[in-house]
C-alpha cells in the first residue's frame, strides 16, 4: 500500500518514462526512461517508493542511429586495414 501503489501512480504519470507496464503474472516492472544520464536515471529510481524493496537491473540503452554510425566507422577501419 505505502509502496507499490505509490510506485506505479509515479511511473504512470512521470513524463520521464517513454514506455513501460508489467509483465502479466508476474511481480516485476519493465519500463523506459529518458535521462540525461546514468547518474540522472539512477536517481530518478532511487526516489520511487519501491526502490529499497526489490533488485534493480538497468540497461543504458543508445540510439539507433548512434549505433549505426559507430557500426559504419567500425566498417570502414576494417576495409582499410584489408586494403594496406
Amino acid at each position: 500500500e505505502n509502496h507499490v501503489i505509490p510506485t506505479l501512480d509515479e511511473l504512470g504519470s512521470s513524463k520521464s518514462v517513454l514506455a513501460g507496464g508489467l509483465p502479466v503474472g508476474e511481480r516485476a516492472l519493465a519500463f523506459i526512461i529518458q535521462a540525461e544520464s546514468n547518474a540522472a536515471a539512477d536517481a530518478m529510481i532511487r526516489q520511487l517508493p519501491m526502490w529499497s524493496l526489490i533488485t534493480w537491473e538497468v540497461k543504458p540503452l543508445q540510439s539507433f542511429a548512434a549505433r549505426a554510425a559507430i557500426e559504419r566507422g567500425t566498417v570502414e577501419h576494417l576495409k582499410g586495414m584489408l586494403a594496406e
